[in-house]
């Protein structure tokens, strides 16, 4: 591991969990709490009181609907519901070409490593209270340890968040389109839904340029200032590249060609996992045109991205798709349970996707136990 570059700080063993860096460890000559250790207990207590909200949200909403009308619905569904990963592979296989296509021609990872880490990404994201950026961190962590190059692996992964991003505005406002062309009713229910779309795509607006701003300033050396807090993340010199980190994002862009390409697999993604809405409601006996299930996806997921703070959208997916639902004529209960749906496929590839996640740390602690 490499030691810290700031003398006045001493580094706690590295956290047994791989997803959450090491919090430094203020010695004696400091008399006060370093910001990387405040800022690392704020986000921890945002992501905590997100999920918290969100765990109480789904919990009553499910309540509201009727346990036992959401049991009748998930049971008419029965084995059918293990369709649903086994499809989303789909989904998944573009977003990591649209990752893997950031890299140099000449120097992208293999396939193969590349499915490993996106389907680890996801798995941590979906299931750990990490306010969806864990999996980011963890993707890159992958690399660093395949001794793939700094520069380009964070950069690599900081350009795919921003196509993220960007092409879930760009199929929300495809959604709206929609919406407006299929046309929805008057009533309470229509005006929450465009307040709700609408505070979605402002808090994604928001959120692209802060991502923007913060690339333009120079993201690298802010990431470098934050590798010397947190010296365990990586056994590469993160604190001492910030000019080369910046200098790998501006060519990530640059390479025009397979970013184009990038983009497009982004956006197959985005549309692709409309089909699994459309099958969720087609084996709940509510089958619905490709439109519809485009406009609940893009509407239901822009809520969702809106609301990263909350742990895997936990509540706010639900309360999305329930309104867009409502709106398209679907009924609380088939609407709240084709999200349930999407939980247990949630849980169905990314349970795997932590235990060999937990499994490849286990091995590696192993092996500098006994260098040691």
């Amino acid at each position: 591991m490499l030691s810290s570059n700031d003398p006045t700080m001493s580094v706690a063993p590295s956290s047994p969990l791989p997803f959450i860096p090491p919090a430094p460890v203020p010695d004696s000559a400091d008399s006060g709490v370093s910001p990387a250790s405040s800022g690392g207990k704020i986000m921890r207590r945002i992501s905590l009181i997100g999920f918290t909200g969100g765990l109480a949200l789904l919990i009553g909403l499910v309540l509201w609907q009727g346990t036992g009308i959401i049991s009748d619905a998930l049971s008419r569904v029965g084995w059918q519901v293990f369709w649903l990963p086994v499809f989303f592979l789909i989904p998944l296989g573009s977003a990591l070409l649209s990752w893997w296509y950031l890299f140099p021609r000449d120097a992208a990872p293999s396939l193969k490593l590349s499915s490993y880490c996106t389907w680890i990404n996801y798995s941590v994201n979906w299931l750990l209270p990490v306010a969806q950026v864990g999996g980011e961190i963890v993707r890159v962590r992958l690399l660093l340890k395949r001794q793939v190059e700094a520069a380009m692996a964070i950069a690599t992964v900081i350009g795919d968040q921003t196509l993220q991003i960007l092409s879930q505005a760009i199929y929300a406002l495809v959604g709206i389109t929609l919406l407006m062309w299929v046309g929805i009713g008057p009533g309470q229910a229509s005006g929450q839904l465009v307040g709700l779309v609408l505070g979605s795509l402002v808090v994604l607006a928001l959120i692209s340029y802060a991502f923007y701003w913060v690339q333009h300033k120079g993201i690298f050396n802010l990431l470098a200032k934050v590798a010397r807090k947190f010296p365990n993340l990586s056994d590469q010199p993160l604190s001492e590249s910030g000019p080369q980190l910046d200098i790998a994002l501006k060519q990530m862009y640059q390479r025009r060609d397979r970013l184009v390409i990038s983009c497009l697999w982004r956006l197959a993604f985005r549309f692709t996992a409309a089909g699994e809405t459309w099958l969720a409601l087609y084996f709940l006996g509510h089958p619905v045109s490709i439109a519809d299930a485009i406009i609940l996806e893009s509407i239901g997921q822009a809520v969702r991205s809106a609301a990263f703070f909350i742990p895997g959208g936990l509540g706010a997916q639900e309360g999305g798709l329930i309104l867009v639902g409502t709106a398209l004529g679907i009924p609380m209960e088939v609407a709240l349970t084709m999200s349930l749906c999407k939980r247990i496929r949630e849980l169905t590839l990314g349970v795997p996707g932590l235990i060999a996640l937990q499994v490849e740390e286990g091995m590696r602690a192993i092996a500098l136990f006994r260098r040691d």
